[in-house]
């Protein structure tokens, strides 16, 4: 085999590829909005527009605790350490790192849940066909989640 004949199977492969792929819209503020806020409700009509998909608030409670766990863990312990460092000579090293451990449990379980709750949203959304971005500001689209989330109505 030449080298003409291994550069045009190249070719070949990379253009079975690129034809494979999804073409993707990128869409903006309003139309993201519209289309990330249809793919996770769970109705078109009454209350249930309002509402998220069972699946999405039982995923979201479930990624937030486990993220919750893992804040109040790594954050209870850098708050300890940090009591400890901070501990002066009125307050005992002990109390200070308690105070500190609560202190850095509570925001640790707070961002970790935040977190969480995000992660299973980006996820969930990804499967939808959406990937957003900028923490959901925007996303884009491929041609069959932007005919079902925007163009049906």
């Amino acid at each position: 085999m030449d080298v003409k004949e291994m550069q045009y199977l190249v070719e070949a492969v990379f253009e079975k590829r690129a034809a494979k792929k999804e073409k993707v819209h990128s869409l903006g503020f309003m139309d993201s909005q519209r289309a990330m806020n249809k793919a996770m409700r769970a109705g078109d009509s009454g209350i249930g527009q309002f509402l998220a998909k069972n699946e999405v608030v039982g995923g979201r409670i479930k990624h937030g605790l486990a993220g919750a766990g893992i804040g109040a863990a790594g954050g209870g312990g850098l708050g300890a350490l940090a009591g400890l460092l901070a501990a002066g000579k009125s307050i005992k090293p002990g109390t200070a790192a308690l105070a500190g451990a609560a202190i850095g449990a509570g925001v640790g379980s707070l961002l970790g849940q935040s977190i969480g709750g995000y992660k299973h949203d980006v996820n969930y959304l990804r499967k939808k066909g959406l990937n957003p971005r900028w923490l959901g500001l925007f996303a884009d689209a491929t041609p069959a989640a932007k005919k079902k989330y925007l163009e049906a109505g």
